[in-house]
Parts: C-alpha cells; structure tokens; sequence
C-alpha cells in the first residue's frame, strides 16, 4: 500500500486483468444512500484491520479514515463502474490538495464556472493517468446529495478538523475497479486466504439478482459469499446490505448466515437491513 496511486492501478490490471472498459456504465453516486453511523457500527473498524470494500462515491470509507481512534490500516476498495473509480480518485486528490474552504466550494453549489474550471485544471494533473478520461463532467453535489448527507450523517466535509485529519490519511486507501459476480473472476483467485479483517458488500447481493437474469435462487449467492469467505481471516466480518423496499433473493439468503449484527433503519425514503456476519 505504499505505492502511489498510478503504480497500484497499473500493478492491479496486469496482474488481475481489470479493464476499465466500462464506458457504457453510467455514473450515479457522489454521495451515499446509507446511514454513515450505522455503517461505522457495523464495521467497528480497529486500529491496523486490513479491509477490503465497495467503494460506490467513496464517502462513507473516508468517513472512516476521518475519525480520531480505531484507524484501519489498509482500505482497498472496488467498483464495476470505472466512472465511480475515477470519481473516487478525484475526491481523493481534491481533499490531498485542496483547503477545507477550497474543497467546500469545488463540491458545492455555488455556480462560478471560472474557478470551478481552475481547480479542475490542477486536480486533473494529479489524478492517476488511467482514470482521467472516466471522469464525470458533474462532480460537485446537488440538492439532494446535500440533502442525503444530512439524513445519513457525513461529517467529515462539513467538519474542517475531520477533513484535516482525513487529509493526513489518504495513503491509506485506494481505489480500482472489479465487479462481485458469480460469472467473474473470483477474489479468492486474486487475493491470499485470510487477507482481509473485514469485508464490505454494501447490497451488491441486491445487484446480482436484480441484473442477473439467472439469479433465481440464493445458490449465486452462496457462490460469491462462499469464495468472499476464503479471503477473510478467521473471526474477521463480512458487512452486507439489503434494500428492503425491492424484492430479491437475498432476505432468504442472509436468514441462513450466523448473524452476529442485524439492524434495520430508515434514511430519507430508503430502507436498509444492516447483518455482519463473522467468518468461523
């Protein structure tokens, strides 16, 4: 984890073959759906936990990384969308080397086209060259991004000591694309058994059976977590989601895990089943 951001990208595609050829893959969050609190519960990250994530905006990991004790010390985390990728490495350079103030304005709604296009000017000579034509022309936040971050508590771009904090901690994560499927290369194939503390599904098990038109029954599922399984270490977790207001297999699937956390909750019109998982 040490390397920079372009060598970890460029190491992970020649050796896992990672494509970023999703072009036709459209680009949908720069924020997040879920409760942060109630994700920081779930995971209860520990100083020096190695974790493996989805990464989706990237909001909810930074918010781990922006906390004053239990640091983990490693976050690798994936998306299938090369854009979300992109957008998660332009989140990642604007916090290293913008001012809280700076940052606050680039990703808000303020309107000046001028400056906006400036900062975009430096940022994009410092985000890793193989992302840079993936990036989304809308960045910044809108009203109801702003209004998500509030039902979902993020804390840390609207705190100028958790944004310092987290600037000081970037090292820690990287990004990069890979896509959880029962017809795609197996994590157990790209990393060592018992790697990780933690693994975090958000609801990607939601999305195999809603854009999977073989799913019909949780043996798919039982597939991709079986081979998760593999690469957490003994006693570490695996955090998974459900959205509860669209059917799928998954409700039956996560009935049959030995559950160690299971939590409900409402955040703005979404409703979300929490379930970690400890892996014996």
């Amino acid at each position: 984890m040490q390397m920079n951001d372009s060598d970890f990208l460029t190491a992970v595609h020649n050796r896992n073959h990672f494509t970023l050829k999703g072009e036709k893959r459209r680009f949908k969050y720069r924020t997040t759906n879920e409760n942060v609190v109630k994700f920081l519960d779930h995971m209860n990250v520990k100083n020096h936990d190695v974790v493996l994530s989805v990464s989706s905006s990237g909001v909810k990991l930074f918010e781990i990384l922006s906390q004053d004790k239990k640091i983990p010390k490693a976050i690798i985390a994936f998306d299938y969308s090369p854009k979300q990728v992109a957008y998660n490495y332009l989140l990642k350079t604007a916090i290293r080397m913008l001012s809280y103030k700076e940052f606050t304005y680039y990703f808000g709604l303020k309107k000046n086209k001028i400056e906006r296009v400036i900062i975009r000017k430096r940022l994009m000579c410092n985000i890793p060259f193989q992302v840079k034509n993936y990036l989304p022309r809308r960045h910044n936040f809108t009203k109801r991004d702003i209004l998500l971050n509030k039902y979902n508590q993020v804390s840390w771009f609207k705190n100028d000591k958790k944004y310092n904090i987290l600037k000081g901690r970037l090292n820690k994560i990287k990004f990069c694309e890979y896509e959880v499927s029962h017809h795609n290369l197996a994590l157990s194939s790209i990393f060592q058994p018992h790697t990780f503390d933690i693994v975090y599904l958000s609801n990607i098990l939601d999305w195999l059976c809603w854009h999977n038109w073989d799913v019909k029954n949780t043996l798919p599922l039982k597939r991709v977590y079986n081979d998760i399984h593999k690469i957490v270490k003994k006693g570490g977790k695996i955090v998974l989601c459900n959205l509860k207001s669209r059917e799928s297999c998954v409700p039956n699937f996560l009935d049959d895990l030995q559950i160690k956390q299971d939590t409900t909750h409402q955040t703005y019109k979404y409703l979300w089943r929490s379930i970690t998982a400890i892996c014996r």
